[in-house]
């Protein structure tokens, strides 16, 4: 799965997992992975990812 951004695109998994399963382990990102009004923690986001071994 990727993350795209305008401009930007982030590789948050491997390209040969379930993006059901992906989506489901980050399920409500938009509030666990908020350090800003508009920022993330893509660090946490790849360890709820690792955690879910996707």
């Amino acid at each position: 799965m990727k993350w795209t951004t305008p401009g930007h695109t982030v590789a948050v998994s491997r390209p040969d997992v379930n993006f059901g399963a992906v989506e489901r382990a980050l399920a409500g990102w938009q509030t666990w992975a908020k350090t800003g009004p508009k920022t993330f923690d893509l660090e946490r986001i790849r360890d709820k990812l690792r955690a879910a071994g996707l």
